[in-house]
């Protein structure tokens, strides 16, 4: 007597194929998802350094409040090329303040630069720089980015 073949007998090919596709664009959706996740943590750590960098150039104003009420801090300052090994110099207390600030600006910040302007006792901070993955774009609409800062002195 013989007995008929069982038709539960495994896996075929096919199905194989499919969970192999179906494990693939999963993978590429992970891939994908860390990409963008890397993109916000580089931007947000831009962000992080252009606070700072406002708070550092705020301090120092409010260190030497007179000349800041002065409108002495006030201007454009960068882009200028980032000098790593940049000490400050003897010159007076306002333009060491301001070059060490506007290298800092350009060591931390891609093509930082900074607009400082005074109104009464209120300061308020504009930086600009261009997001690392934008630095070779020619056309890019979207590749500076710009931040507020408003303090009183």
């Amino acid at each position: 007597m013989r007995t008929a073949p069982s038709k539960t007998g495994g896996f075929s090919l096919l199905e194989s194929l499919i969970a192999l596709v179906v494990l693939s664009v999963g993978l590429l959706g992970l891939a994908g998802l860390h990409m963008k996740a890397l993109q916000h943590t580089n931007v947000a750590e831009s962000h992080s350094q252009a606070t700072l960098l406002a708070m550092d150039i705020i301090d120092r104003m409010r260190a030497n409040r007179a000349a800041a009420l002065a409108g002495a801090y006030t201007g454009h300052h960068g882009p200028v090329p980032c000098d790593p090994g940049f000490h400050g110099n003897n010159a007076s207390i306002i333009t060491r303040d301001l070059t060490e600030w506007a290298n800092s600006l350009a060591c931390s910040l891609p093509q930082g630069e900074g607009i400082i302007s005074v109104s009464s006792e209120q300061v308020m901070i504009r930086l600009r720089w261009t997001e690392a993955r934008h630095l070779n774009d020619s056309d890019a609409n979207d590749a500076h980015t710009t931040v507020r800062f408003t303090a009183t002195l």
